[in-house]
């Protein structure tokens, strides 16, 4: 079993304690989102998800998301052959679209989900360009050390070990956590 820690975030629009701790996570519905229809968690921290969206009031869940094996996760993060694949696939898709120079990655996972060329992941990990610190290794040498990742798993559907951990309901800087 291979397991990740992710918080999902969603818009509290007063319910209460039972009813969010039944309706996370949410499915992000097809249109704007990087990896496509799913269900979003920011992996490791709750970091990003206290400030994702323009929530005033917001509720974060942490969930345990267990998978049979890693092979399970396409990951562009942590694994380099899935990088070096998605590289590939990206290299022939702009090669053979005549609208390659209009498409965002956005649309290339789309296009990738459509033809079922990711069916046998049932989770995308990635990481967006959004570095907080960074610092050189070596003095005078350009290799930098980039840090905080902003990194996301998108879970394609509930077919998995999803264990809810707790909820938290958050507001600007306090937190009160939601009743089992």
């Amino acid at each position: 079993m291979f397991s990740i820690i992710g918080f999902h975030t969603c818009e509290d629009r007063g319910e209460t304690d039972e009813e969010i701790r039944t309706k996370v996570p949410i499915k992000s519905k097809p249109h704007n989102q990087w990896f496509g229809e799913g269900y979003y968690f920011w992996t490791d921290s709750d970091r990003f998800a206290k400030s994702w969206g323009s929530y005033e009031k917001r509720f974060i869940s942490k969930f345990q998301i267990g998978f049979a094996n890693q092979n399970d996760v396409f990951d562009l993060v942590g694994n380099a052959s899935h990088q070096e694949e998605f590289n590939e696939m990206l290299k022939l898709i702009t090669e053979k679209n005549q609208n390659a120079d209009k498409m965002d990655i956005s649309s290339v996972f789309y296009f990738l989900r459509e033809h079922n060329i990711l069916s046998q992941y049932k989770a995308i990990k990635g990481c967006g360009n959004c570095y907080s610190v960074k610092g050189c290794f070596i003095n005078g040498k350009k290799e930098q050390l980039m840090f905080v990742n902003r990194i996301q798993l998108c879970l394609f559907d509930k077919n998995v070990a999803l264990t809810l951990e707790n909820v938290i309901r958050h507001k600007e800087d306090s937190y009160e956590y939601v009743q089992s």
